[in-house]
């Protein structure tokens, strides 16, 4: 249950970075592969 809810935070945060990121056009052309990239990070950490 726990993991659940911290995966639900996760997701909103990413959500949050993910939309800094293209206003400020930082991945606005790669949100995939940044999204990817975050997601494995998430599960080595």
């Amino acid at each position: 249950m726990e993991s659940l809810i911290n995966s639900e935070l996760w997701v909103k945060n990413e959500e949050r970075a993910h939309l800094a990121s293209v206003s400020s056009g930082g991945y606005g052309s790669l949100p995939v592969v940044h999204h990817f990239l975050a997601f494995l990070h998430h599960l080595i950490v």
